[in-house]
């Protein structure tokens, strides 16, 4: 049965247009993800380096981390505001956030990796992770590439 609280994920492709700063296609390209933040939260970044494996190897790995226990996941803190285990106390099941600081860091990514899977069994979390991470860091470092 559908659930009408779904919404459908927007997507945001940022390999089609020259994004640099002050365009036009950079001006549209915020408006979508400022829209997508404000109305869902989140949306799905699409960009030619990050290849479809990677992407649903990293879909893959969440899905793993969102099943771990809330204590577990509760163990990610940090005193930067909106970085740590987040969530929406009235459905967490709704509305859920794990933010990891320094995500292009791949010491900080082996330490939360240790810190939700003690026993190492995390499935190369932390390298699809990282690579994912730091793809992205370059098209916020370089967002003249077409």
């Amino acid at each position: 049965m559908d659930n009408p609280k779904l919404q459908k994920l927007p997507v945001i492709n940022f390999g089609q247009e020259n994004l640099q700063y002050g365009t036009k296609s950079w001006s549209l390209a915020r408006n979508e993800v400022r829209h997508a933040l404000e109305e869902c939260g989140c949306f799905l970044a699409v960009y030619d380096a990050v290849s479809f494996n990677l992407r649903d190897s990293v879909f893959s790995a969440l899905e793993k981390l969102f099943d771990l226990p809330v204590e577990t996941r509760k163990k990610n803190t940090s005193d930067r505001l909106f970085f740590g285990y987040l969530s929406d106390h009235r459905d967490s099941a709704i509305r859920e956030s794990v933010e990891i600081e320094n995500a292009t860091d791949i010491e900080e990514v082996k330490k939360f990796s240790k810190l939700m899977w003690p026993q190492g069994n995390d499935d190369n979390f932390r390298y699809n992770l990282i690579y994912l991470s730091s793809s992205y860091q370059f098209l916020l470092v370089n967002p003249t590439i077409n």
